[in-house]
């Protein structure tokens, strides 16, 4: 297990270096809820990553919890010249994005509660969900369907969807996501984006957690 996070730390330890949030430590960096829990970047994983790329033309995101917050571990950049500003070692919330609501959306309730206990639901956008009955009420719905939406939550004219990398155990170990203009956003987006994002998490689990269905 170390062998493996301190492989993702040393890979990413020049983009860690110049952003706020420099001071990690190794169980800052990558929540592990068991001995599997580990999401690595390197490798096959970045196969299905970039499968899902080509199929959605979009930018994806993977992304792991550190503390309250998510952390993208790794990126795959959009074909187009108009795509989400963002880089690996950014820090996103778990109430606003679709990485978030999605790794939520998998635990039980108690540790859902846990984890957003004492955090200030604060508004980034006029979307942003603030009222934690609503919240608690969009992450059943997001369990419900299997995927989570950012709907502008986290940033004005950025759509998102996000979907949990569910290991055989029933561990989350990481979420996808597949960020997309609003312009640009398809009229048919459960094919053109949660279809292959959902079998690209499917396709990881399969290799970090072996027996996953």
């Amino acid at each position: 297990i170390f062998r493996q996070l301190l492989e993702l730390v040393l890979d990413r330890i020049e983009v860690f270096e110049d952003i706020d949030h420099a001071a990690f430590v190794v169980g800052e960096v990558v929540h592990v809820r068991d001995e599997d829990a580990i999401v690595r970047t390197a490798g096959h994983e970045t196969h299905a990553l970039q499968t899902l790329r080509d199929a959605t033309q979009e930018t994806v995101h993977l992304a792991v919890r550190s503390g309250a917050e998510m952390v993208y571990v790794e990126k795959l950049e959009s074909p187009h010249a108009v795509r989400m500003a963002s880089r690996i070692g950014t820090r996103v919330t778990l109430y606003s994005s679709s990485v978030g609501k999605a790794y939520l959306s998998t635990l039980p309730h108690a540790e859902r509660d846990a984890l957003l206990h004492g955090i200030a639901l604060e508004r980034f956008t006029p979307n942003t969900i603030i009222e934690r009955s609503a919240l608690d009420a969009e992450l059943d719905a997001c369990q419900a369907r299997g995927y989570a939406e950012d709907r502008e939550e986290n940033e004005a004219q950025i759509f998102c969807y996000g979907s949990a990398i569910v290991g055989a155990n029933g561990a989350t170990l990481g979420c996808v996501s597949v960020s997309i203009p609003l312009f640009r956003k398809s009229a048919t987006p459960l094919e053109t984006y949660v279809a292959p994002l959902r079998e690209a998490c499917h396709a990881i689990a399969q290799r970090m957690s072996p027996g996953t269905r």
